[in-house]
């Protein structure tokens, strides 16, 4: 007798609006789910609740019930007798500040609801009733996620556990599923202050009456102001009204996220809003000042069996009345994808996980990137458009176009074609029959294989049933043990003390430090570089809010906005306008947010700004000073578009130095030099992966590192590796290995500046050593390395006891479920050292 088999189990921590919609949309489509909840009970923090026209179409694609109790709860212009003309007006937006205060700019329709509005409390409740009870459990507060072959645990406080396929998790902005889904990415993960507070306070509608008067107590209203805005709407049927005042304040030194405030404290905030904001400011009770918060860019929104939803994934500011529809927005997607037959019988959702990601987090991220924005445009302080009636207008018009006009049913079709996509797990076999790598050739879905794979498929089922150690390329060497994630605290590699500090022959002796991570001694570099030469200027996409890894946070704040600031999505532009900004003499820092974006500046970095200073000849125009800052490297789960290091493409084209940092003082010192002391542009590409990981003591003053010079990290007399960025650490750990297992003398070498590249420090080493080793992240074809050994067989081939050798990335572009075993690892590092000693 054969045993049933185990149905596909989803496990949703968190029961807010968002997790209550996925659940629902889920139990419709006969998904089971159970439900984990940290409180006693399902609460909302909030009042009034307004929903787009986006996500009120998503709504009953859901499921219709949850449509229909939206409809039923709702507070519309209509429950105001004798203003049901404004029921497709979602705001009135009038002047709270300058000559025309008290007039109208404009009506934002919302068709065709116009502005609709619920108590969240009332809504949530009402979800509720479409869930079983028996699959809610209350109190349950997570600790732990441990991934297996067949599923996720999960760990609670109260000592309970349980089991699932897959885990989504819904549970707000201060997320422990995102924390254990990304661990690579702490400081992500931590919400950060948006650079603004506000009152918040419900008055009964006779009062707002009474305040504003009638027309704008029973209008919804957005007082647009200088530094200031004020918001206020109709809730539970037009009896009471919801009232929000936010100020522009640049910092925020509580810890908690709400303090006291004074009703002086509100009046000194407002007192340029005019007559309507100040009457309300009299009738609000004493305040308290909410900061605002919202996420960092996450680099993904789902990994292997685990995805975030909602606040979990992209917790946004209210400047913009989308948070709540991106959860529904969310939860339509995911729940289309999750209960597709083909993952449900695969009991495999890492296919519908990679959809929701490629589909959603484009779009949630720029929402939260879009009401952030919309804050300064309230306050009249958005770049470009300030002030101007006819610029406010249409970007008003433009941004809410966007956001409610998407098709909403195409989102789902698109993550479905994309899921029948998605690449999984086959396999290249080499003639020997081993495992050459996993590959990226067939789809998960439809139970097809290219012809010439058919004879083959007896023999890859019965290796797929082999033990583990059959998934290599060949059997494992026993130094695969030493592939245990990088002790970054005890590392030699970095200065955890200030002693240490003071012995470095490059680093300034007699200073103060300071212990910063890699992104905070970038931020620490741009700030210092900017107080010392007015010349500096620092933009990008989302630079001005501090950009995706924080490196530029406050900066803005301290410099202002003419010298840091956002940029349209156009790298060919923000490189474009580097090079105008360094040829009239400025110093721009440009940021490509990813360095697999820059390609579309490929023309202006190398037709452009490499060719600046040979085409001016003898006139000594050149575009010194001008940097192009990006992220590079792979972080655990970055996949195609997160992933790449493409510093052999830059390093290709003379005229430009291309400089890869693997600490935080080297960040620092480096990129002070880029900026003051280089006559060419340079690319400063940044680890991610080391951004929050690698922390040491960093000087606090001004000072450089010599471009174009190596660092002998570590002397050595048998052998020589060459290294530089991320991979230095897995050196040093394979050297270590190796010293203690060989009683060998290893030389490790950091390149730093890998165009020009120190030539001479490099072949002194391997004349003494005799061997050489490359090691480098990026693909091994045509990389760095091949370069580097080039060079070696050169200048120092009679001086070699074996041939040099190369580590590096495989030649395959890089699948999200493929990372690790394409990339570089201690274990090979150590074999490669072993195999050249014993040469």
């Amino acid at each position: 007798m054969t045993s049933a088999k185990k149905q596909f189990t989803v496990a949703i921590v968190g029961g807010g609006i968002g997790g209550l919609a996925l659940a629902a949309g889920l139990l419709r489509r006969n998904v089971p789910v159970q439900i984990y909840e940290a409180a006693p009970e399902f609460k909302e923090i909030g009042l009034g609740l307004t929903i787009g026209p986006a996500a009120h179409r998503a709504m009953p694609l859901i499921d219709p019930q949850i449509r229909e109790i939206y409809d039923s709860l709702i507070t519309t212009h209509a429950d105001s007798p004798g203003y049901e003309r404004f029921k497709q007006t979602w705001f009135e937006v009038v002047w709270a500040s300058g000559p025309k205060s008290g007039q109208t700019l404009m009506d934002l329709k919302a068709l065709p609801s116009g502005q609709t509005t619920v108590r969240r409390a009332d809504f949530l409740d009402a979800l509720v009733g479409l869930i079983p009870s028996e699959i809610v459990h209350f109190g349950k507060r997570l600790i732990k996620l441990v991934e297996s072959p067949t599923g996720v645990d999960l760990y609670f406080e109260d000592g309970i556990s349980a089991t699932a396929d897959v885990v989504v998790g819904c549970d707000g902005i201060h997320s422990k599923v995102m924390e254990f889904m990304l661990p690579n990415e702490y400081e992500q993960t931590i919400p950060r202050y948006s650079g603004m507070y506000g009152y918040r306070a419900v008055l009964d509608m006779e009062t707002m009456v009474e305040a504003v008067g009638d027309h704008r107590a029973r209008v919804a209203t957005m007082y647009v102001g200088d530094g200031a805005y004020g918001i206020s709407y109709p809730i539970m049927r037009a009896k009471k009204v919801n009232v929000g005042l936010y100020v522009l304040h640049g910092r925020w030194d509580n810890e908690a996220w709400v303090r006291p405030a004074s009703k002086e404290d509100m009046r000194r905030d407002m007192r340029h809003m005019g007559e309507y904001v100040n009457r309300l400011v009299e009738y609000m009770p004493d305040p308290s000042q909410w900061a605002i918060f919202d996420h960092p860019h996450l680099s993904t929104f789902a990994r292997s069996r685990i995805a975030i939803l909602g606040d979990a994934a992209h917790a946004s500011t209210p400047h913009q009345g989308a948070g709540a529809g991106q959860a529904i927005e969310d939860a339509h997607v995911l729940a289309e994808l999750l209960g597709d037959p083909r993952v449900i019988e695969a009991r495999d959702a890492l296919p519908a996980f990679q959809a929701y990601d490629a589909v959603r987090r484009p779009r949630s991220q720029r929402v939260v990137t879009s009401s952030k924005e919309n804050a300064y445009l309230l306050c009249l302080r958005l770049d470009g458009v300030k002030d101007d009636e006819g610029k406010l207008r249409t970007t008003f018009e433009e941004r809410l176009r966007w956001l409610w006009d998407i098709d909403i049913q195409d989102q789902a079709e698109r993550a479905r074609q994309i899921m029948g996509n998605v690449p999984g797990k086959s396999l290249i076999l080499t003639s020997r029959g081993h495992i050459l790598q996993y590959s990226t050739l067939t789809p998960v879905f439809p139970p097809i294989i290219h012809p010439a794979m058919a004879s083959l498929r007896p023999s890859v089922k019965r290796l797929l049933r082999q033990p583990p150690c059959r998934l290599y390329s060949g059997a494992p060497s026993s130094s695969s043990r030493l592939n245990l994630p990088i002790d970054y605290k005890a590392t030699s590699l970095l200065h955890h003390t200030s002693s240490s500090l003071s012995s470095a022959l490059e680093l300034p002796g007699s200073t103060t430090s300071k212990s910063l991570n890699l992104y905070q001694a970038i931020n620490s570099a741009l700030r210092t570089a900017l107080a010392t030469d007015n010349r500096v200027m620092l933009f990008g996409e989302d630079v001005a809010f501090g950009g995706v890894f924080r490196c530029s946070m406050d900066l803005q704040t301290e410099f202002g906005s003419e010298r840091v600031f956002n940029t349209p999505l156009t790298e060919q532009g923000i490189v474009g306008f580097a090079i105008g900004a360094a040829a009239q003499g400025m110093k721009p820092v440009a940021e490509i947010q990813f360095a697999d974006y820059v390609f579309p500046a490929f023309d202006q970095i190398v037709n452009e700004a490499a060719k600046f200073r040979y085409r001016e000849g003898g006139t000594g125009v050149n575009v010194g000073g001008m940097v192009v800052r990006m992220p590079c490297g792979a972080v655990g789960h970055g996949a195609l578009y997160h992933t790449q290091s493409p510093e052999a493409l830059f390093a290709h084209v003379p005229g430009v130095q291309v400089v890869m940092p693997r600490s935080p003082s080297q960040a620092k010192g480096l990129l002070l030099s880029a900026i003051f002391q280089s006559n060419n542009p340079v690319i400063f590409m940044e680890p991610k992966i080391l951004y929050r990981a690698a922390v040491e003591h960093v000087p606090n003053e001004f000072y450089t590192i010599p471009l174009n010079k190596a660092e002998v990290v570590k002397p050595g007399n048998d052998v020589t590796v060459v290294s530089y960025g991320q991979p230095m650490y897995l050196c040093s750990e394979a050297i270590r290995a190796i010293e203690k297992d060989m009683g060998a003398s290893v030389e490790l070498i950091d390149l730093r500046t890998i165009y020009p590249w120190d030539r001479q420090t490099v072949l002194d080493s391997v004349k003494k050593t005799g061997r050489a080793i490359v090691v480098h992240e990026s693909m091994i074809n045509y990389g760095v390395g091949a370069e580097v050994a080039a060079t070696i067989q050169d200048g120092a081939f009679l001086r070699l006891e074996a041939p040099v050798k190369r580590v590096a990335g495989w030649s395959t572009h890089t699948g999200l479920t493929f990372e690790k075993l394409i990339l570089p690892d201690v274990a090979r590092i150590y074999d490669a050292i072993k195999q050249t000693l014993e040469y």
